[in-house]
């Protein structure tokens, strides 16, 4: 009788294990860090719609009293965070958002034309979500001359 209860019981924890597992399975998410790179030819309607998105931004930086690139090739980096089943960009490629969600970054790399001394130029931007939320400019560089040309 005794060996019947202990086999029925580890019978039912058995059992129990197995039907709690999938609902606590479906509970769990998992974040998948998404980076989407492209690149942007100098004069297209991307590119200026880029060049548009950075000189909003500078404006409530350190660089507002410098001007705003408006040409050049671009290099495009974002990159966000998002759950395993979702996990698209927050708007198409080349639509850069206008709201993020908090760590999500994009950083933009401008070859500097060899007519304008050329160099590297590079802004990256972060969202941050305190005070109704922002993009921040975490990290700029300026390197002039080198062998850069008008692409990435």
């Amino acid at each position: 009788m005794k060996s019947h209860w202990i086999a029925h019981t580890l019978t039912l924890g058995i059992a129990l294990s197995f039907a709690t597992t999938p609902a606590l399975a479906a509970g769990v998410t998992r974040d998948v860090e998404t980076t989407e790179s492209f690149s942007l030819k100098s004069g297209t309607k991307e590119s200026r719609e880029a060049y548009a998105w950075i000189a909003v931004r500078m404006a409530n930086t350190p660089l507002k009293h410098a001007a705003a690139p408006d040409s050049g090739d671009l290099e495009i980096t974002h990159i966000w965070r998002n759950s395993a089943e979702g996990a698209t960009p927050p708007d198409p490629p080349h639509a850069l958002p206008l709201t993020g969600t908090e760590g999500e970054s994009i950083t933009f790399k401008r070859r500097v034309p060899r007519i304008d001394g050329g160099g590297l130029e590079t802004w990256i931007y972060q969202w941050h979500s305190t005070r109704g939320g922002a993009w921040q400019l975490v990290d700029y560089h300026f390197t002039l001359g080198g062998n850069c040309d008008n692409g990435p």
